[in-house]
């Protein structure tokens, strides 16, 4: 069965918890079916989702797809966009952080994307490659189908390595 890591899921409800409210946040897990609603705490404002834990992507998706209902494919990508950002900025923090600015490289960030994805996701398969500027993760329709919900095939991974470390991106002329 896929399934989706408890982090990655916790910081998206944190997130959409933060932007919208504990009341649209109740209503959204209304939608979820009762076996998978009975495996949360929907009284909490994560769920009471567990970091280390694995949860099934079915979860997760039908979430999402219950918040999504009558959004337009760019309002999509909003929410994703805002999620990422948000759990990115929450999961790299302090000596990660630290670390992350240090060591990472759109080159190594493409050789070790499908390493990255098995951290949050237990299948479905990531390629990544340096292309111009920067390196680009690019999700196989394998993994698209299994994360359920119509993701565009690349995610641009150098958008958060320039988030993240900017001036280091930009002295090395990436």
């Amino acid at each position: 069965m896929p399934k989706i890591k408890g982090l990655a899921f916790r910081e998206f409800v944190r997130w959409y918890n933060t932007e919208h409210g504990p009341s649209v946040l109740q209503a959204s897990a209304q939608a979820l079916p009762n076996d998978l609603r009975a495996q949360l705490d929907v009284s909490r404002a994560d769920f009471g989702i567990l970091a280390g834990s694995w949860y099934p992507v079915v979860m997760a998706t039908t979430f999402l797809e219950a918040i999504s209902r009558g959004l337009s494919p760019e309002q999509r990508m909003e929410v994703l966009r805002g999620a990422t950002d948000q759990a990115l900025g929450n999961m790299l923090t302090g000596v990660y952080r630290s670390l992350f600015e240090k060591l990472v490289t759109p080159e190594r960030h493409a050789r070790y994307a499908q390493n990255i994805f098995r951290t949050f996701y237990n299948t479905g398969t990531v390629v990544g490659e340096v292309r111009g500027p920067a390196a680009r993760a690019h999700i196989d329709a394998c993994a698209q189908r299994y994360m359920g919900v119509d993701y565009p095939g690349e995610i641009g991974s150098e958008r958060v390595i320039l988030q993240i470390a900017p001036l280091r991106q930009r002295s090395q002329g990436l």
